[in-house]
């Protein structure tokens, strides 16, 4: 009854008798139905459920929270956040992150070194691009030659560079014509 009543809702919505017609005749994939009921998914336990575990999960998100006061160097911090986001467990650490970002960012225009360094001027603007910060992709001129094509001795760079380089290059907007340019 439900069924006939949304398909004539669809019907009136679209006023086709096609849209209508299709839904009646519509192939079945014929899946096997699922063999975990509700009831014992419900019923399954986990030894990490208990209390222990949890107060194990705050001291160790406790002593990563120190290593974002020990850490001094900035591109070990951000490192230390790139690895934090790959691992998924960002959303422990989203104030210490937030601290360490600003503080890159604005710091970022007084320090001309961090952009002497490859991975660490793409390692920057990945982590600012993907947490919101408006980044100039300026950043990337110093990995490309007059022509538009990548220097020469980034072929000789770590591949943790070129890596971090291409990353970043997920990360433009339209109309961010550096990135476009950038040929890997």
């Amino acid at each position: 009854m439900e069924f006939v009543e949304h398909s004539e809702a669809k019907q009136e919505h679209f006023g086709s008798e096609v849209l209508h017609n299709a839904t009646e005749n519509r192939r079945s994939a014929n899946y096997k139905p699922n063999i975990w009921k509700y009831d014992c998914l419900q019923s399954l336990t986990s030894k990490y459920n208990n209390e222990k575990y949890g107060l194990r999960l705050d001291q160790q998100i406790h002593c990563v929270k120190e290593l974002f006061v020990e850490e001094k160097r900035g591109l070990a911090k951000l490192e230390l956040v790139d690895r934090i986001q790959k691992l998924g467990l960002a959303r422990h650490f989203q104030k210490e992150i937030k601290k360490v970002l600003d503080n890159i960012l604005s710091t970022q225009n007084s320090n001309s070194s961090m952009e002497e360094n490859r991975y660490l001027a793409a390692l920057r603007f990945k982590l600012l691009r993907q947490h919101g910060y408006k980044v100039s992709p300026d950043t990337v001129s110093t990995f490309l030659a007059d022509n538009g094509k990548v220097l020469e001795n980034i072929s000789e760079g770590s591949v943790q560079d070129i890596l971090e380089i291409l990353q970043c290059s997920h990360l433009a907007f339209e109309g961010e014509i550096s990135w476009k340019r950038l040929k890997l």
